[in-house]
């Protein structure tokens, strides 16, 4: 019988493509290693806003602080208690001994939504600052691919509530407050009021709230205008309200936080063309 020479130039190739996706494959473990290295260098600091959330306060800490250890980022969470009275401090306090990377801030009075925002800007010392409403509402889980989005050369990213798990009445009232904006301010913004933003250390060294309303988007996206930043938005999970009172919440209330906003965004309409004049 004649031999059969062996397929030395198939064993070669088999060999040769099998080494090529062995280096490729080693490169992305090792880019994905030195991507979360780079990671833990950098300082996160997320920040919940809350006013008498009591009653699903310890889940919504717990469930962030799980979420935020599973993204291997050196972070700290913080909660920003706008001087609830419904013992949201007892709960806290219990909880700061539990968790390590958890900290506390109680205002000395309830000085409203916008400087309870402004103390989340300003107080924690990171490279990326998450302000984000307590109430259950949002996750956490968004903020590894928010931050790779700030990366790629972005200032701000507020995040869009996609599907929205609200009343059918606070829907509608957030899609008539962003055609307003829209006509007042020229924003593009999908999501005008949503909880859910995050910008560098930068960028919050230059965000400071002047106006003392419930909202504080449309006045970051006027400080964006007018201090020349970029802002990126995302698709981010949104939850039903487990419990609490918003306070949007009730048809009047609705109406009467509905006509400040105008003036409020008229204010900042103002502001633009002081801005522009000089």
């Amino acid at each position: 019988k004649p031999e059969i020479p062996a397929p030395r130039i198939t064993i070669f190739l088999a060999l040769f493509f099998l080494d090529i996706n062995l280096i490729i494959i080693s490169f992305r473990v090792k880019s994905k290693y030195i991507k979360n290295l780079i990671y833990k260098m950098k300082k996160v600091s997320v920040s919940l806003l809350v006013f008498n959330e009591k009653h699903n306060l310890e889940q919504t800490i717990a469930k962030a602080y799980q979420e935020l250890e599973k993204l291997y980022l050196n972070f700290e969470l913080w909660i920003f208690d706008n001087n609830s009275d419904d013992g949201t401090n007892v709960i806290v306090n219990a909880l700061l001994k539990k968790y390590n990377n958890l900290r506390y801030y109680r205002q000395e009075k309830n000085f409203g939504y916008a400087i309870n925002f402004q103390s989340a800007l300003k107080l924690p010392v990171s490279d990326y600052k998450f302000v984000i409403d307590g109430d259950g509402q949002y996750d956490v889980e968004d903020v590894k691919e928010s931050i790779e989005i700030l990366d790629k050369g972005y200032d701000i990213l507020i995040g869009i509530r996609k599907p929205r798990k609200d009343p059918r009445i606070r829907i509608f009232m957030s899609l008539v407050l962003k055609f307003l904006s829209k006509i007042i301010l020229g924003s593009n913004l999908k999501d005008i009021n949503a909880g859910f933003r995050c910008m560098t250390k930068e960028t919050a060294n230059k965000i400071n709230i002047k106006y003392k309303y419930n909202f504080v988007n449309p006045e970051i996206f006027t400080l964006a205008v007018l201090k020349k930043l970029k802002i990126a938005e995302k698709i981010i999970k949104h939850h039903p309200r487990v419990g609490g009172r918003s306070e949007l919440s009730g048809i009047k209330n609705l109406i009467f936080n509905s006509l400040r906003m105008i003036k409020y965004m008229i204010d900042l309409k103002n502001d633009i063309k002081k801005s522009q004049s000089n």
